[in-house]
């Protein structure tokens, strides 16, 4: 998967999962619940291919409904569909 110069492929296994994670938020396979799939998806993902834990994404808050942790969460996916990943990997903590 190719990203923005200033964030190389497979820094760790982070990079990969979020990108992934984002293309599955972003075909928006239901109406409601797409973020839940994507999250569920991804931490298999990054769990069977890279051995890694996975993501505590709410960190104790429900990202179902508005607070700062998920605003935090839809302006680093927001982000991520312009092309910088970034905002997305500091969210997992990357």
């Amino acid at each position: 998967m190719s990203g923005a110069a200033d964030e190389p492929d497979g820094a760790t296994p982070l990079d990969p999962d979020e990108r992934f994670h984002h293309r599955l938020v972003s075909i928006h396979l239901f109406a409601n619940g797409n973020g839940r799939h994507a999250r569920i998806t991804a931490d298999i993902y990054i769990t069977e291919n890279f051995d890694h834990a996975p993501i505590d994404w709410a960190t104790g808050h429900d990202l179902l409904h508005t607070n700062e942790r998920r605003d935090t969460y839809i302006a680093g996916l927001r982000a991520a569909a312009r092309g910088a990943y970034g905002p997305l990997l500091e969210f997992v903590g990357m």
